[in-house]
């Protein structure tokens, strides 16, 4: 344990490095772009799903074919 409490200073002046804050920056915006590149290709990609969307209009069918209907129940009594 003496051995670890001994290596405490050399581990300060280590990370106080003006070289490894740089770097640990660097690294991190490097993973934050290539993150948010990666999120927004994806999302490109997707199609956005409809909300609410209702059920079509039911289909009418010509008035031809109504009166064409009515005449032939008539002719079958």
């Amino acid at each position: 344990m003496k051995a670890f409490f001994a290596q405490i200073p050399l581990l300060l002046k280590v990370i106080s490095d003006f070289r490894v804050i740089a770097t640990l920056i660097g690294f991190f915006l490097v993973i934050m772009i290539a993150g948010g590149i990666a999120n927004y290709s994806k999302k490109a990609h997707v199609p956005k799903a409809k909300k609410g969307k209702s059920a079509p209009p039911p289909v009418q069918e010509p008035e031809e074919s109504k009166a064409e209907a009515e005449t032939d129940e008539d002719t079958t009594e």
